[in-house]
């Protein structure tokens, strides 16, 4: 057999046997490994609970400089998720996620900002009942045929 008719008739050119190619070679596709992720099975980011975050640390910690990268190599670890772990461990290592908190300064501010706003529509409203008496004031004086004006004391007479 020449190499032209190996060729044709699907001959590998080092070993001779035939090549089989299966549907996604022949579209082009990469071939699929049985254990890389696929449409069908995607793999799942690891999740470690705070009790395993914080069995590593301590046993990073006790590692000398040079045995830290190794023991990482082998847990499949990066440093930066490592330093990650340390820092919420500084803050705490049950932080919950989503917004923050607010400072207790600005609490206590918008407290006293509610309580003047409240004392502020208790004024307004004693406000508008002394303003209604003085007009029903104004009302039975003009009613009873007394002038508005306060009556002129007499000036004294030197």
């Amino acid at each position: 057999m020449t190499d032209e008719t190996k060729k044709e008739a699907g001959a590998s050119e080092r070993s001779g046997a035939p090549l089989e190619l299966n549907e996604a070679q022949r579209s082009g596709e990469a071939p699929a490994s049985p254990g890389a992720p696929g449409p069908q099975s995607r793999q799942r980011r690891r999740v470690y609970s705070a009790g395993e975050k914080a069995k590593i640390l301590k046993e990073l910690d006790s590692l000398p400089h040079g045995g830290q990268g190794a023991y990482l190599r082998q847990a499949k670890l990066y440093s930066s998720l490592v330093d990650r772990w340390r820092k919420q461990r500084d803050e705490g290592l049950e932080a919950k996620r989503g917004p923050k908190g607010k400072p207790q300064e600005v609490k206590d501010l918008e407290r006293r900002l509610h309580e003047a706003e409240v004392r502020s529509r208790q004024l307004e409203t004693k406000l508008k009942r002394a303003e209604l008496v003085i007009d029903l004031q104004k009302k039975i004086q003009i009613a009873f045929g007394q002038s508005q004006e306060s009556p002129e004391k007499p000036e004294p007479e030197d």
